[in-house]
């Protein structure tokens, strides 16, 4: 089937362990990037649409790692630009998750197939195939996890895809973990706006990273290095929208949710559901409504993909 549009998520997809104590953990799979991809995919299939999303990762050579593979193919996501490394296996993370729904994490990734991905002999030729992509997506996590000198050849390509007309949407997603220093951080975001054409970004991280006190003070800076679109999220108060030849912002208020059961991934669905609609030439605050009722949905069930009949997907 020929698709009208190729979209790639680029990024670590790691096992996932979840659960309370010994002899409870359950085993599944998540990664910020590879999550926003199924739900961008999920929301295309919805529609009828036709969209390629791709992602673009590294994995061993492992019963594990095919495991994944055929995990994500089997949600639709294409694997052509998903690299073996038979030196190397996934990351592995371990989600603690508090009564009220709060999460906290234990990662084991530093040697990691995805870390090395920028180092993998064949990254060249897919890095040229991508650069006729419609859009491409990645996150902090994606810039943390690479050194110096695989930062800089990531965004000559995404420079080279901006070049060539695609689109690059950027979720923000600081973890301190994965950085030397805070300045650090800010150094290679910095680096990474100026190629931003969406940026997607959590204002609780933006304060914590930059010391904003608003969400129209995370709008302002970002906006300052060039972004043409930023939506900032704000947890239960919804999210925030404005472009940059319009930066006044726009409040799109989230749906009231019963019980918050676990945020894993709320941050995540919300991009998919977002990139989703804007690739569909929705209205901005519809792409914002989009994100915030899937986001909602997410964060009422146990961790980073939920089932399809949650979302009353009948498969």
């Amino acid at each position: 089937m020929k698709t009208s549009k190729r979209v790639a998520f680029l990024g670590e997809c790691m096992l996932e362990l979840s659960g309370t104590s010994l002899g409870q953990i359950q085993q599944s799979w998540g990664g910020d990037t590879l999550n926003a991809a199924v739900y961008f995919h999920r929301a295309q299939s919805a529609k009828d649409k036709t969209t390629g999303t791709y992602f673009v990762s590294a994995l061993g050579t492992d019963p594990l790692s095919n495991e994944l593979s055929k995990a994500w193919e089997k949600e639709g996501v294409l694997t052509e630009y998903v690299l073996r490394d038979p030196e190397r296996m996934p990351g592995l993370y371990q989600i603690l998750v508090s009564p009220e729904g709060e999460r906290e994490f234990l990662y084991w990734r530093d040697n990691s197939a995805a870390k090395f991905l920028l180092k993998n002999a064949k990254f060249q030729g897919i890095s040229e195939s991508l650069t006729e992509i419609d859009l491409l997506c990645l996150s902090g996590i994606s810039l943390g996890i690479f050194c110096p000198n695989d930062l800089i050849k990531l965004f000559n390509l995404l420079s080279k895809i901006r070049m060539r007309g695609g689109k690059v949407a950027f979720d923000s997603n600081y973890r301190p973990a994965l950085w030397e220093s805070a300045d650090k951080a800010r150094r290679a975001y910095k680096s990474m706006y100026i190629r931003t054409d969406i940026a997607l970004v959590t204002y609780d991280d933006e304060a914590l990273l930059w010391g904003d006190d608003s969400p129209s003070a995370t709008a302002k800076r970002i906006h300052q290095s060039g972004v043409e679109i930023v939506v900032v999220r704000d947890g239960e108060n919804g999210c925030h929208y404005s472009t940059y030849n319009l930066p006044k912002q726009h409040h799109v208020p989230a749906k009231q949710i019963d019980k918050v059961v676990d945020t894993t991934a709320a941050g995540d669905s919300f991009t998919g559901a977002f990139l989703s609609s804007y690739l569909d030439g929705e209205k901005l605050e519809r792409c914002c409504e989009e994100g915030n009722t899937l986001a909602g949905s997410v964060i009422q069930h146990p961790g980073a993909i939920i089932p399809l009949s949650l979302l009353g997907i009948q498969t």
